[in-house]
């Protein structure tokens, strides 16, 4: 969970290349209505990001 007060930066931006090589990335809706961003880093490693706004 990544709580920020820019969360365009996490959905939109490639923030993540520092964290390793980015095989496969997009965007999905939550069930909450929220936004979740989903990466597959090369070295076959699955992250889920739920970005939320601090305002």
């Amino acid at each position: 969970m990544i709580a920020t007060d820019d969360p365009d930066a996490w959905i939109t931006a490639n923030l993540l290349d520092q964290l390793g090589t980015i095989s496969i990335s997009f965007v999905e809706p939550t069930l909450a209505g929220g936004q979740e961003r989903r990466v597959f880093f090369s070295e076959y490693r699955d992250t889920d990001m739920l970005v939320y706004t601090l305002r």
